[in-house]
Parts: structure tokens; C-alpha cells; sequence
């Protein structure tokens, strides 16, 4: 899903509602922030305990794509 789908999908909900991100093993964390990252797509693909995409750094010399990444915190 693009920023574009996402801002399209999110118009018609109510503003004030919170928005959250699985957290590691179970339960749900609040978004806290949002971080613009460089990806590798398909990375991992095949291996189901990732997540198909991997975060790269900027040195890589893996092909990577831009992407928005939203982050979630934890009260503990």
C-alpha cells in the first residue's frame, strides 16, 4: 500500500481514532512516529517468520526502494 491508498482508506474514519501496530509477541503498540526508510523488497521472501521486506541502510548495495515505516511505543 502506497501513502496515497493509506491517506484515501484513512479520510473517511473518525480523526480521533488511535492508531496501532502489532507489537513483537502479542497485543498492540500506539504509533508514535513515522520513519522514512529504504527497503529491500522480497528480502525475505519465502521465509515466513520475517517480514517479507527487509529495512537496509543507506550503504547497501542491495537495490532498495523508499518507503514510510510506522513506528510503535510501549508503555513499560
Amino acid at each position: 500500500m502506497n501513502v496515497g491508498k493509506l491517506i484515501e482508506q484513512l479520510k473517511h474514519l473518525d480523526p480521533n481514532l488511535m492508531v496501532v501496530v502489532r507489537a513483537y509477541e502479542g497485543g498492540v503498540n500506539e504509533v508514535v512516529s513515522h520513519t522514512v526508510c529504504n527497503v529491500a523488497i522480497d528480502a525475505n521472501k519465502g521465509e515466513w517468520y520475517y517480514g517479507r521486506h527487509e529495512v537496509m541502510n543507506k550503504t547497501t548495495k542491495v537495490p532498495t526502494v523508499k518507503v514510510v515505516k510506522l513506528n510503535g511505543g510501549s508503555n513499560s
